[in-house]
């Protein structure tokens, strides 16, 4: 999650930015979630659900023709989500 946020963070400078590297990464994110959805700790089970989201449909942008680059980077970065991704990166698991 963090090497996607931060690749498609990017973007915000207007660096290019690997598209086969992004889709590689947020598949990571999705597969990975999908397995921890279940047990993520109860304290942050909601800005983990967030945060697959964010990722899932900024990455959708990236099989769409006419996306533009605040499709991907606004789930990520955008004021609404920006806690949940911070909350998540932070977590203490141990």
């Amino acid at each position: 999650m963090l090497r996607y946020s931060a690749t498609v963070g990017k973007a915000i400078k207007g660096q290019e930015l690997d598209v086969a590297e992004l889709r590689r990464l947020a598949g990571g994110v999705a597969s990975t979630g999908a397995r921890m959805r279940a047990d993520a700790p109860a304290d942050i089970r909601a800005q983990f659900a967030t945060v697959l989201s964010g990722v899932a449909i900024s990455a959708a942008a990236l099989d769409k023709q006419d996306a533009t680059v605040v499709d991907l980077v606004d789930p990520i970065y955008r004021e609404a989500s920006r806690p949940a991704f911070d909350e998540v990166s932070k977590y203490n698991c141990g």
